[in-house]
């Protein structure tokens, strides 16, 4: 075969190709958590991506069965659905894809950060309600303290200042957190015990972190008389 007979077969194979079976890849490249919700939700959807890829990577005459057995296929599926790892197989294509399309910090870190400074603090008004609420019931039921008195007790015990700084602390909690889960995740590099690691690590850092920031705040609002 001459050069350009090569040329022409590479071609011939490359153009099909390229219209229409990259769209696994540039799915996995560009927007991974789009599958990996499903791929971790789902058997059925792992089953059926993986299944999809026997059949159309494989001279298997339509039915994927005829070039892997039923079982071996099962076995490759179980191989994702029970350590949860159908949405971080995908990393091989984000990396590969990231310098050249993708800014790590804005799809990764930043939603993250953005996501638990919104949430914690309504997570912060949600517990302080749910406090106040089970102190009145329980105040009620167990003292038979009426409503109207515990709520009396509560604003003499309570400083006008107590809600808001609560408020103020929950955001900066947030960050914290996020910034040394979303570092830890990005190390995360060649197996499952690694993640492990880092995950036991991450929650580590973050307990030490907020205990820390806790102590800042409570000297500078002692210095405030707050």
């Amino acid at each position: 075969m001459s050069a350009n007979d090569r040329v022409a077969v590479v071609t011939g194979l490359r153009t099909p190709f390229m219209k229409a079976g990259t769209g696994y890849a540039r799915e996995q490249a560009t927007r991974p958590q789009t599958v990996g919700y499903g791929l971790v939700d789902s058997p059925v959807a792992l089953c059926a991506w993986i299944v999809e890829k026997f059949w159309d990577w494989s001279e298997c005459a339509g039915d994927p069965c005829n070039a892997i057995r039923r079982d071996r296929l099962l076995d490759d599926v179980m191989l994702y659905w029970l350590p949860a790892t159908g949405t971080s197989s995908i990393r091989l294509y984000w990396e590969s894809y990231r310098r050249r399309r993708m800014d790590p910090v804005e799809v990764l870190v930043m939603p993250r950060v953005l996501g638990l400074v919104i949430a914690l603090p309504a997570l912060t008004v949600l517990a302080d309600a749910m406090g106040l609420a089970g102190g009145a019931l329980l105040s009620w039921f167990l003292v038979d303290i009426p409503l109207g008195q515990y709520i009396e007790r509560v604003q003499g015990s309570i400083s006008e200042y107590t809600f808001w700084v609560g408020i103020i602390k929950a955001p900066v909690f947030a960050v914290l957190i996020a910034m040394v889960g979303t570092l830890r995740g990005m190390q995360v590099r060649t197996s499952s015990r690694e993640l492990g690691r880092l995950t036991t690590a991450a929650v580590v850092q973050s307990i030490f972190l907020v205990i820390l920031a806790d102590a800042v705040f409570a000297v500078v609002f002692m210095e405030l008389d707050i």
